[in-house]
């Protein structure tokens, strides 16, 4: 099950992807010759930390491979959840990744490390494309800010309730009360969807 688990334990609780794991779209799984299936590669994250307002991806709360949709993408995560080895598996994985790569330490060592060499390009380009302050661009539903370091920062808030939200949960899915439905406010954000 180390193919479900890693997906599941690395793909879920950053990103809360509108696309992933969930969607048959954007799930791709290979398998080398003599070799066992693999996931990945991890991807489409342009619906995901908060943007994109698709599935209710802004929220913090609730596991992505729980949502309701129409028509039903697939159920292959919440059938491996619903095994409790496998669950037990992915909470142990989580917590591996919690002392390691994706502590709140690196977590906002790795933000800041992506952020510094965009600072330039990103003036630039809210300077040509004043969009910052939109409510939605093209087709995503966006938070605000009225500068580029206030979205990092907005990423950065979103992200560190999301993998809290995921260190108390316990990895039992349907164990905790639903978050909030259809408010249209970013919680904790200040941020108002439209």
């Amino acid at each position: 099950m180390k193919l479900g688990v890693e997906r599941c334990a690395e793909d879920e609780p950053a990103a809360r992807s509108a696309c992933s794991p969930r969607c048959p779209c954007s799930q791709y799984f290979h398998k080398d010759r003599g070799g066992r299936i693999t996931a990945g590669p991890l991807w489409d994250y342009d619906l995901s930390f908060g943007t994109g307002g698709y599935f209710e991806n802004h929220l913090t709360e609730g596991r992505q491979f729980e949502q309701t949709r129409q028509p039903v993408a697939n159920d292959w995560f919440v059938r491996l959840m619903a095994d409790p080895a496998f669950a037990r598996q992915a909470e142990a994985r989580w917590q591996e990744l919690r002392r390691g790569p994706l502590s709140d330490e690196r977590l906002n060592s790795r933000i800041d490390a992506l952020a510094a060499p965009l600072g330039d390009a990103a003036r630039r380009n809210f300077e040509r494309w004043p969009n910052l302050t939109d409510p939605v661009v093209g087709f995503f539903q966006t938070p605000t800010a009225d500068t580029w370091e206030g979205q990092v920062e907005f990423m950065r808030d979103w992200m560190t309730r999301r993998v809290a939200w995921l260190d108390a949960s316990g990895w039992q899915p349907g164990t905790e009360p639903a978050p909030e439905r259809g408010t249209g406010a970013v919680p904790g954000s200040g941020a108002q969807r439209y």
